[in-house]
């Protein structure tokens, strides 16, 4: 870079190189042993990790605010996709919204044996991760969810996903302090079980309900 680049770029502002699994990296306490990328992840904290042929590395010493989960959190729930409904009737509901890559997501809100059962699909398929804006969609899933207990009052409502796990286990607890958030926010009691095909089942009980199930 030439000083005078230097010295007129905007210093506001950091742009990172793009990094790509087989780039070269060094890794040590003096910074000399070459290493390899062999992937990425991150860790508990939502930090990005480089996976490399010498160990897990931490991209960053500091630690970046705004990527830890409950930071993440508060953007993703305030910025969720416009979604619309198709179907409200005592039974059903219907809805659904557009990612940013055009993407087609299905919410279903059904009634069964008292329960109201909550399923979502992306382009027909209830994997949702992997092709990015995966806590975004859950985030819109929820806000849907909001609406709907507004206006319907369910006493139970059984929320199903898909939460893949990464190599920190980050996504599937983010998945679950999202709804567990969610819950406390709107009145409901939360569990959480474990189902087949690595499908999560989230049991949110109106703790109304739940303090006359209990007096029984």
């Amino acid at each position: 870079m030439r000083a005078y680049d230097f010295l007129t770029e905007d210093k506001t502002k950091l742009e990172l190189p793009d990094m790509n699994v087989g780039d070269e990296v060094k890794v040590g306490k003096f910074k000399n042993r070459k290493a390899e990328i062999k992937g990425f992840t991150t860790d508990d904290h939502n930090q990005p990790v480089l996976k490399t042929t010498k160990g897990d590395q931490k991209l960053f010493k500091p630690r970046i605010s705004k990527l830890e989960p409950d930071k993440k959190l508060d953007e993703t729930f305030d910025q969720p996709y416009n979604y619309g409904w198709k179907e409200q009737s005592d039974n059903i509901w219907r809805g659904g919204f557009a990612t940013k890559t055009n993407d087609d997501v299905e919410v279903n809100f059904e009634k069964v044996v008292g329960e109201w059962l909550v399923d979502f699909f992306r382009d027909g398929s209830r994997e949702i991760s992997g092709r990015g804006d995966a806590f975004k969609i859950f985030a819109t899933v929820m806000t849907m969810t909001s609406e709907f207990i507004n206006i319907v009052k369910p006493n139970i409502i059984v929320l199903a996903a898909r939460k893949t796990e990464d190599g920190k286990n980050s996504r599937a607890k983010l998945y679950t302090k999202m709804v567990n958030r969610f819950a406390s926010e709107n009145g409901y009691n939360f569990q959480e079980s474990l189902g087949s095909n690595n499908r999560t089942f989230y049991h949110l009980t109106r703790k109304e309900q739940a303090e006359q199930n209990e007096s029984i």
